[in-house]
This record gives C-alpha cells, sequence and structure tokens, in this order.
C-alpha cells in the first residue's frame, strides 16, 4: 500500500482530475484516490479487479475512497451514486461490473443512495483503452442514457468509474443529464491518468 501513488484530490478543488475536464464538462467536484501510469502497479491493480474476477478489490478501493470523501466534506451534498454502466453484452463476458463494486462501496462508506439500474450504455464500443482521445470520443457520442429524469431533478449525483484516462467515456455519459433540471454532477473514480 506504501507504493500506491495517492493522488489526495479529494481534499483540494481545481486538483488534475477536475481542471480535466474544464471546457468539456459542468463538473462540480471529482476525486481519484491514485495516479494511474502504464506499466505502474496500479495498472497491475486495475487489470485484477476488471479482468481477474477481483471486484472485492474494487470494494476495498470504495471504502477507502469514501472515507477520504467524507474527511474532506467536499462531497457532502451528493444526493446519489451511479456506477458507470457496462453494455449487457460486456458484463455478461466479463462476469460484473467493476465500477458497481466500486461505487456501492462509496454510497455505504459515505451513507449515500447508490443505485444501478438509472444509467445505462446502449451499445457496445468496445475497449477504450488502446484508443486516442478522438476515437473514443467519436466511437462513444451517444452511447448513453438514462431512465426517470424526474427523479434526478435538482439532485446532486456523483458517477463513479474505475479509471479514467482521457475522460472521453465519462464525457459521453453526462451528456444525456444535461436536460435534466437543477442536475449537478461530479465524479469519483479509484485511478486518473493525468
Amino acid at each position: 500500500m506504501s507504493e500506491i501513488p495517492l493522488t489526495h484530490h479529494s481534499f483540494y478543488t481545481d486538483n488534475l482530475l477536475e481542471i480535466s475536464f474544464k471546457g468539456r464538462v459542468n463538473l462540480f467536484s471529482g476525486t481519484s484516490l491514485m495516479y494511474f501510469e502504464k506499466g505502474g502497479l496500479v495498472q497491475k491493480i486495475l487489470f485484477e479487479i476488471k479482468y481477474n474476477q477481483k471486484p472485492l478489490l474494487a470494494s476495498f478501493f470504495g471504502r477507502w475512497l469514501g472515507a477520504q470523501m467524507l474527511e474532506s466534506r467536499r462531497f457532502e451534498s451528493v444526493d446519489l451514486i451511479l456506477p458507470l454502466p457496462l453494455h449487457p453484452e460486456k458484463k455478461r463476458q466479463r462476469g460484473y461490473n467493476q465500477s458497481a463494486y466500486f461505487g456501492r462501496a462509496l454510497a455505504e462508506t459515505m451513507g449515500k443512495e447508490f443505485r444501478n439500474d438509472l444509467l445505462f450504455r446502449n451499445t457496445n464500443a468496445g475497449s477504450q483503452t488502446k484508443k486516442g482521445r478522438t476515437a473514443r470520443m467519436y466511437a462513444i457520442e451517444n452511447e448513453y442514457s438514462i431512465k426517470d429524469e424526474h427523479f434526478l431533478i435538482n439532485r446532486h449525483v456523483l458517477i463513479a468509474d474505475d479509471v479514467i484516462t482521457s475522460g472521453a467515456t465519462l464525457e459521453s455519459a453526462c451528456t444525456p443529464f444535461w436536460n435534466v433540471q437543477g442536475i449537478r454532477l461530479s465524479f469519483a473514480c479509484i485511478a486518473f491518468t493525468p
């Protein structure tokens, strides 16, 4: 654990994650637990979570980050935590959605509501990890939809994901929320590429 490159984003406004979305998403707040570096320890951890059936690791990191977020008090106004969804086909292949395990642990630790039935991935764009930012945006444009917009009016929604690299996936996932009156969006992830 001492080798994990922690970000401490939970404690600072205008942290690197928040700055990376300026001009792209009207982000209320954002945080990540650790920095992602290609070939580093964090990449190995995320590989275990995603592909080697280690969802409890995602829950562990959700509890860890949730405790930081509670301590910082910057996320007190969050009403609801939603995981970034997988397309049903990809979820079948993988067996679970790692972001759901992470998001549920965040919600339990912070005492917030968790819903896994409001944000949906419409089509399977395939892995985004080897695509550049422009290719990712093109591949995932209009890929997400939300159910029950009325339920989300005037709420502060935190979207939980495992890793943010270019941010294109989360940017696309935010698109269906912009028509919801009074919505505020925040992000939390296990790892972030600066």
